[in-house]
């Protein structure tokens, strides 16, 4: 009785996803620190700026200064949404790679286990597709090969049987003939 959660199909597919939304999630990190940064680098070259034209400045009212400040306020917002956004995106990327890489490699495998419980029940016709990452194409190739052998030894063993029994039933027919 496996679970989920015990299967190198959920192993693989956490270990992809970790990785993948680590470096996501780095990533996305450091744009928003690299763009604040170069925000608050456009807002001090703002603010020289406006200094140079200090009567200006003083002549922007209130309520341009509260606009600028909104803007400003607008501007990291839509930087922090933004890197959520990409963070989501790569967490669905992450899921998706995941899984993709999860399934090339178990199901093959699962496959394989298949085929072992036919060899179990004495079922020894069936031969794997040959499929999924290097290692598990070999692994299936060597697998066929002992289906092979298997064949070849139950049709000596029929053959022996064959020939034993035609070689029994001669004697016997003449000893059957004689005591007749």
């Amino acid at each position: 009785t496996k679970t989920f959660f015990g299967t190198i199909n959920f192993r693989i597919f956490i270990a992809v996803f970790i990785t993948t939304f680590i470096i996501t999630l780095s990533s996305s990190l450091y744009q928003l620190y690299r763009s604040n940064i170069a925000f608050d680098h456009f807002l001090s070259r703002q603010e020289l700026e406006m200094n140079d034209a200090g009567f200006m400045r003083l002549g922007l009212g209130m309520e341009r200064m509260m606009r600028l400040e909104m803007l400003n306020d607008d501007f990291r917002r839509t930087i922090v949404i933004n890197t959520f956004i990409s963070t989501l995106i790569g967490a669905i990327a992450a899921v998706g790679s995941a899984l993709y890489t999860s399934k090339t490699i178990t199901d093959p495998l699962s496959k394989m286990e298949k085929g072992i419980q036919n060899v179990i029940e004495n079922r020894y016709r069936g031969r794997l597709e040959i499929e999924g990452p290097y290692e598990v194409q070999e692994l299936i190739k060597r697998f066929n090969q002992l289906l092979d052998e298997l064949d070849n030894i139950e049709a000596m063993r029929a053959e022996l049987v064959s020939d034993i029994t035609h070689e029994l039933r001669t004697p016997l027919t003449k000893i059957q003939g004689q005591l007749e």
